[in-house]
């Protein structure tokens, strides 16, 4: 009876902690909890899990190695279930699998210490000892992952690629030395001496992780600093190219202005002399010669339709074909993030477009309503950009300075709670946006 009541504790002892495992996993990455979908996701993942436990537990009394198959299970499970980035993703599954390691090492080794006991009772003889591990490790692990989860409060851990490897490598050092310590300590008898050296190595690379952790997270602030201010900079660039535009127009409508002048007043000196035939001539010279800028498109705010007709206007004078469609209806969305917006995109279809041998031509159409804003912006491209660019990486060489066009685009989508889609339809390039006032 004794061994039935104990088998159902572990299983539940084995479910509680999947559950919190991929709790944390899960939310590290920002899965949403809040839909069905998310629901089942996360609920799936945990009884799956714990069945991968269970078979292992029945099969031996110390995982050792066999600890990998969770971690391997969990990996699999973030990269098709859950959103982010590859790297976020193996980061998340580590630190939880250490977490997990780093607090039954721990436990285990300070009850057997206390103990004076074999490693052996602690793992595998159901008493009081074993209990108490158990509980403790729950306990331990539940706290940890929550502190973590307050701590990060929805950010996300932002390294480069290599900073990235260098924090994974520790961590797997750390889970193969916390291993074969472990193997060796299970298989000697109990020693004081050996006990109290394995507790002081766990402390160790223990600490040495917290630090690696911290770390970890002041250089994952400390990157997304300097890529807000690489935005910024950015931003400046932009609201500089659009001062200039808006003076150049202003400068242009001076002289226009002066020049209509000159020619009301010929125009009215013919009227007056009864010579009406050169007054028609004058005025059809007068209409051809006028140079007037060509507004592509007028939603309503001076400093879009600045913007829109200095870019198109590049398109055009590079020999692309423009065609807008747009009306009214862009408030609710900040001027200034728009033109942001507005400007990466047709940036990126200009410079896209100029790769094109013949058929050069870029769309734009805005439409809204009362509750959102579309923006779809088209452009022929010579080749398919997303079969060999899948994440639509810049090909200048430093990709550290350039490439920010599309953060920022996904960026300002996500500040208006909506979307940047891009996609391909034949040898068309578009990018589709949807901003909810």
């Amino acid at each position: 009876m004794i061994e039935i009541w104990w088998n159902f504790f572990e299983l539940i002892v084995t479910v509680f902690e999947e559950f919190v495992i991929i709790h944390f996993i899960c939310k590290f990455l920002g899965h949403n909890f809040s839909t069905l979908k998310g629901k089942v996701i996360y609920v799936s993942g945990s009884l799956v899990g714990s069945v991968i436990v269970s078979v292992v537990d029945f099969l031996v009394n110390y995982e050792s190695w066999l600890g990998a198959v969770y971690m391997s299970y969990w990996f699999i499970f973030a990269l098709l279930f859950v959103d982010g980035k590859f790297f976020n993703k193996l980061f998340a599954v580590l630190l939880a699998n250490m977490i997990l390691i780093c607090s039954n090492s721990l436990i285990s080794s300070s009850l057997s210490n206390v103990f004076k006991s074999d490693l052996t009772i602690v793992y595998s003889q159901r008493g009081v000892i074993r209990l108490l591990a158990i509980l403790l490790q729950q306990i331990t692990i539940l706290y940890v992952y929550s502190l973590i989860l307050k701590f990060l409060d929805r950010t996300f851990i932002s390294l480069k690629k290599h900073e990235c490897r260098l924090v994974i490598s520790i961590f797997i050092i750390s889970f193969f030395s916390l291993v074969m310590m472990h193997i060796v300590f299970y298989n000697v008898e109990f020693n004081r001496y050996v006990t109290v050296f394995v507790l002081a190595s766990e402390i160790g690379i223990i600490s040495l992780n917290y630090i690696c952790l911290y770390m970890t997270i002041a250089l994952s602030k400390s990157n997304k600093t300097a890529e807000v201010l690489r935005l910024k900079e950015l931003q400046y660039e932009h609201n500089i190219q659009y001062a200039e535009t808006i003076r150049v127009q202003y400068d242009d409508m001076r002289s226009m202005r002066h020049d209509i002048k000159q020619h009301f007043a010929v125009i009215q000196r013919l009227h007056l002399d009864g010579d009406f035939d050169e007054a028609i001539r004058y005025t059809n010279s007068c209409v051809e010669s006028i140079s007037k800028p060509e507004i592509f498109i007028d939603v309503g705010d001076v400093f879009i339709n600045a913007l829109l007709n200095s870019k198109l206007s590049i398109a055009k004078s590079k020999g692309i074909d423009v065609m807008c469609r747009a009306g009214n209806g862009i408030l609710g969305i900040n001027a200034y993030d728009l033109c942001n917006l507005l400007g990466n995109i047709l940036d990126n279809a200009i410079e896209g477009t100029q790769k094109v041998s013949r058929g050069m031509f870029i769309e734009v159409v805005m439409e809204a309503d009362e509750f959102k804003l579309n923006i779809r912006v088209s452009n022929s491209i010579e080749k398919s950009v997303l079969e060999t660019n899948k994440n639509l990486r810049t090909s200048k060489g430093e990709q550290e300075l350039h490439g920010l066009g599309i953060k920022t685009i996904r960026s300002l989508a996500e500040k208006y709670n909506g979307t940047a889609d891009f996609y391909e339809e034949g040898l068309i390039f578009y990018c589709h946006v949807i901003m909810y006032k």
